[in-house]
């Protein structure tokens, strides 16, 4: 299965603590054949990617701001066209 998860607000406090302990306890509870498509902002992803390294994230950026209407379309579009489950 492929899990989709906004992760634009990861370094943001409060939701932020709860994404980060997401990336880093998520895949162990997930199936061996589960890979997870995380969408991050452009500034995020590099940070991100050397953070939380792991071969079952694939990293996709958003620029659509946080709580935008163009999140609505953008992101979902994203999760489409990576073939989020």
């Amino acid at each position: 299965m492929r899990i989709g998860l906004d992760v634009r607000k990861m370094y943001d406090s409060g939701i932020g603590t709860y994404v980060r302990n997401l990336l880093t306890h998520l895949p162990a509870l997930a199936g061996d054949d589960d890979n997870f498509v995380l969408i991050a902002s452009p500034a995020q992803r590099e940070r991100a990617i050397a953070e939380f390294p792991n071969p079952r994230f694939q990293w996709f950026t958003s620029a659509a701001g946080k709580y935008s209407i163009a999140e609505l379309t953008s992101i979902a579009r994203q999760a489409g066209e990576a073939g989020v489950d």
